[in-house]
């Protein structure tokens, strides 16, 4: 009989070295804990150590030389911490959907950032290729939501059977009972656009444990869940990355919302590729453009020319093609060479007000998240081709389990968002009105796991 379902039967009886709470059976006598990841945590006094290291990109093999850890013991702390951040961020993000936190106007950016995991075997050299689809808002840098296609709770085995009696390969993809997960068959049959994606490898293989979740159903189920934690919110501005089914996630989820004329939905393209010293070119030719607007329309304040010159670019915009990509005329080194698609387009706003939209409209909250995803944490750096490999990406540092990425990318979004000041000295949830400080590192390494007390 559980602690939880039947208390009376129980006394409490302290507490064990890791601080999980100690109860003792009034029948027995026999003392028990509750079974929550506590319990395992033997030394509890180096997990602010591991998170430290691990955000600040050290390898893991150096982690355990440097804390005196065996792998077991440093990947089960992985498992902890992200149970850990996971909880907290939860806890607070909950007061976002309740309206207890002041935004009225909420500039999101959505886009998508893909993981190769090394092979495990040089029998068998192909690729494990994820997608994280995270979203973050622009205004504060606040990281909404981070999230990997993979489920580890799936046993591929029980369900590739389970598909087989079912009948899920008779029926097409979008009927079939496990729609949501590759199956077996889907990494072979790789030439049939209507049942695989469009931009699947050919050397892509299915993860070592656990399944692959279909992109198009983490699309929508990641923006489910922002429709949720915005409901409270008086304006909803969703810039999303030109990516195959993600507008459409987007629009399908959002629906009321936008008919409501609540929220707005912009696709955004942009050069990303770009070399420094051609961006610095672009930059300068656009305040060589904003010098001859100034002078030819008379227009005093820098930022009311930009304004200006934006409404008369969209303007013409319009005139010509009003249904197309508009070119935004203003690059700078975040978005260089800039394009826009108005998804929701009602023809319902003033040109100025439309001008104030295309000039916030950027992905440069989520991309600053995933920029810094790559130079803190070394499992997730982007893997190096050489003439030795075959220009196949392998790093000695990646990963090769999923649950390992999935639990890092928890762990890095709480410490972002909750615990790394930028510039100004502020964190993203300092910005966005969820804490008045930064949180400490033990905030975050010990506080207890989802469903403990």
């Amino acid at each position: 009989m559980s602690v939880d379902e039947h208390p009376e039967r129980y006394q409490k009886y302290g507490r064990t070295a890791a601080g999980e709470p100690r109860y003792r059976c009034k029948g027995c006598g026999s003392t028990l804990t509750g079974g929550s990841p506590l319990r395992t945590q033997r030394r509890p006094e180096v997990n602010v150590d591991v998170l430290k290291l691990v955000v600040n990109k050290v390898p893991m093999r150096r982690i355990c030389e440097v804390l005196d850890l065996n792998p077991a013991t440093l990947y089960s702390k992985l498992g902890y911490l992200a149970a850990v951040a996971s909880d907290f961020s939860a806890k607070h993000e909950r007061r976002i959907a309740a309206g207890e936190v002041p935004l009225n106007r909420a500039y999101i950016s959505v886009d998508r950032q893909d993981h190769v995991l090394n092979w495990g075997s040089q029998l068998d050299r192909r690729y494990t290729t994820l997608g994280a689809v995270g979203a973050a808002e622009n205004e504060s840098g606040y990281v909404l939501a981070m999230q990997l296609n993979f489920d580890p709770d799936c046993n591929p085995e029980d369900v590739e059977a389970d598909a087989i009696a079912r009948g899920d390969y008779l029926v097409p993809p979008v009927h079939r009972h496990y729609a949501r997960l590759w199956l077996r068959r889907d990494y072979q049959d790789i030439d049939a656009p209507e049942e695989n994606e469009a931009t699947l490898p050919a050397d892509l293989k299915a993860p070592n444990g656990g399944m692959q979740v279909k992109l198009e159903v983490l699309y929508f189920a990641l923006m489910v869940h922002l429709r949720k934690m915005l409901q409270t919110v008086e304006r909803v501005r969703l810039f999303v990355d030109r990516d195959p089914a993600l507008d459409t996630a987007c629009l399908a989820a959002f629906c009321e919302e936008i008919l409501a004329r609540r929220c707005d939905v912009f696709l955004v393209k942009t050069g990303k590729d770009l070399s420094v010293d051609k961006k610095k070119l672009l930059i300068a030719q656009v305040s060589r453009d904003l010098d001859r607007y100034a002078a030819r329309a008379n227009v005093p304040e820098r930022e009311s020319v930009r304004l200006h010159y934006v409404v008369d670019q969209l303007r013409h915009h319009r005139a010509k093609n009003p249904a197309g990509w508009f070119e935004y005329p203003l690059s700078d080194m975040a978005d260089p060479s800039k394009e826009l698609l108005y998804l929701t387009d009602f023809g319902d706003l003033e040109l100025e007000h439309l001008a104030r939209l295309t000039m916030r409209a950027s992905l440069r909250g989520i991309d600053k998240f995933f920029m810094q995803v790559r130079r803190r944490l070394s499992v997730l750096e982007r893997p190096l081709q050489t003439r030795n490999n075959a220009q196949r990406g392998w790093h000695g540092y990646s990963a090769y389990s999923p649950l390992v990425v999935q639990q890092l990318l928890h762990i890095f979004r709480a410490y972002y968002n909750y615990s790394l000041p930028g510039q100004d000295g502020r964190t993203p949830a300092m910005r966005l009105g969820l804490t008045d400080q930064a949180v400490a590192l033990e905030m975050l390494s010990s506080l207890p796991p989802r469903g403990i007390k």
